[in-house]
């Protein structure tokens, strides 16, 4: 199987499982058509879902940054046995010379690896985090009085309530 036939069913994977265990935040919007642009999305719900960023999260700690560690400690006794093998030949100097910049763009792909799993990590959680205070926010709105009904009680009452 080819890495793109692999990578587009992976991306099939993740894209179903979205949608089954998606956090949803809905939006207000008008019924029908009005005024303005259209809500994007299928249903004008904003979606989120962490176990894509955890699987990812995942498969760099798994996979990647131990494959670009193995590379790296593969490649540096290959490079130190050829270098001291052609020492006295100016072929050793640009072979230490790339090495060199090899050991440096490794170091730079595994903090830009960790930067990324970290952010794919803590996404979830972040998320979770906005909406409890989005929700939280909303149950300290304080209630103003209709101006229709000034003298209405708050929280509104029922008959029902005057039963129990």
């Amino acid at each position: 199987m080819s890495f793109m036939d692999e990578w587009a069913e992976a991306k099939a994977r993740a894209q179903a499982q979205a949608r089954e265990n998606a956090t949803h935040t809905n939006l207000a919007g008008l019924d029908g058509p009005g005024p303005g642009p259209a809500p994007s999305g299928p249903s004008g719900t904003l979606a989120m879902d962490g176990t894509a960023q955890s699987k990812a999260g995942g498969y760099i700690t798994d996979h990647l940054l131990g494959e670009t560690e193995k590379a790296s400690r593969h490649a540096n006794p290959s490079s130190g046995a050829a270098q001291r093998a052609l020492d006295g030949f100016e072929l050793a100097g640009a072979l230490k010379s790339v090495t060199e910049q090899w050991n440096g763009k490794a170091r730079m792909l595994n903090t830009a690896l960790l930067r990324d799993r970290g952010g794919l990590l803590d996404t979830r959680g972040l998320h979770i985090r906005n909406e409890s205070d989005t929700e939280k926010s909303f149950k300290g709105v304080p209630h103003r009085p209709s101006p229709l009904l000034p003298n209405a009680p708050y929280p509104p009452r029922s008959p029902l309530s005057d039963l129990g």
